[in-house]
């Protein structure tokens, strides 16, 4: 069985759903005309097993601009985190009046219906989403996803370089710094989602000067 398809019964809509975001037309699109949907989230913790999203912080981005008016954050409902406050400035007020996981995923999933997700280093938000579909619908996120660490990487060292990047070279800080954007916000989802789509179109600039165009070319 495929990994994207459903463990248990999900809503009647799920199979088109998927169609959706892995049709060959997505796969062969244009990244400077394809939907994009920046990420980030701000958790409880970096065990994926334990953690729990706080907040998450999406920027659309549509034939190759930040979409603002539809960037979105939400506080997701939790009832407790002792360090939230120092680190990601949530209190434990906002967490508890926050929004349901299940409604912060549906608003999420309905978003992002149609796009290709990125991230920065995104293998942990990927993670925690695929989680909360598995928990709320049953099934994993079908999207294709883009991580702007990777393609950093593949812009300065070249397609095939793997072995004995430094990673630390490659955070969003270090990048955002190289190719001199001001961070907004560091540490909240909708700052670093925004940061992260800022360095975006930049580094698709940059790829797309050496003849990549294609999502293919990225998967």
């Amino acid at each position: 069985m495929r990994w994207w398809l459903p463990t248990q019964k999900v809503p009647a809509e799920w199979k088109d759903y998927v169609a959706r975001q892995r049709s060959a037309a997505l796969r062969k699109a244009n990244l400077q005309t394809v939907p994009l949907l920046v990420l980030d989230t701000e958790t409880s913790g970096l065990d994926t097993k334990t953690a729990r999203i706080l907040s998450l912080g999406v920027v659309p981005i549509q034939q190759g601009r930040l979409s603002v008016p539809h960037s979105q954050e939400w506080i997701i409902r939790q009832p407790f985190e002792g360090q939230a406050a120092a680190i990601h400035g949530l209190t434990n007020t906002q967490l508890a009046q926050g929004e349901s996981e299940e409604a912060v995923f549906r608003a999420f999933w309905d978003l992002a219906d149609g796009s290709i997700l990125v991230g920065h280093h995104v293998g942990f938000d990927r993670k925690l989403l695929s989680l909360l579909c598995q928990q709320h619908l049953g099934c994993k996120l079908p999207h294709f996803w883009l991580d702007t660490a990777r393609l950093a990487e593949r812009l300065e060292l070249g397609r095939h370089v793997r072995e004995g990047v430094d990673r630390k070279q490659f955070s969003l800080d270090a990048l955002a710094e190289r190719y001199h954007i001001q961070p907004l916000e560091r540490h909240t989802a909708l700052g670093d989602a925004f940061t992260t789509a800022l360095l975006l179109v930049k580094l698709l600039a940059g790829l797309r000067e050496r003849g990549v165009e294609r999502v293919q070319q990225l998967l």
